[in-house]
């Protein structure tokens, strides 16, 4: 099956948007400091969307999945024995790996 790098960008624009909007109290954007909005919701959706669709499909669920996690309740993520943060550096490097090879390569 062939999936457009459209469509795997949209895909997970909106596993994102619904993965921060989850837990609106406690999700990974109140946590770095700034104030909750639907907004900033849609802008850290799309940049991470923008940034890994071009990825393969299955990164594209791993990336998804993981930001559920981030975004989950601290009780919820506490039963796996792994702080959230450690899925959000999991995540961001799974997101940011092809651009830092970029840079070591030019």
């Amino acid at each position: 099956m062939v999936t457009t790098t459209f469509g795997k960008g949209l895909l997970l624009f909106f596993m994102m948007v619904i993965s921060l909007a989850v837990n609106l109290d406690d999700n990974l954007i109140t946590r770095l400091g700034l104030d909750m909005n639907y907004g900033l919701i849609a802008f850290v959706a799309l940049v991470t969307a923008f940034l890994a669709a071009g990825r393969n499909l299955k990164v594209i669920f791993m990336i998804g999945i993981l930001s559920l996690i981030v975004n989950m309740p601290v009780g919820f993520i506490l039963n796996f024995g792994i702080d959230r943060e450690v899925y959000f550096g999991l995540m961001a490097s799974i997101v940011s790996a092809p651009f830092v090879a970029w840079l070591f390569d030019a």
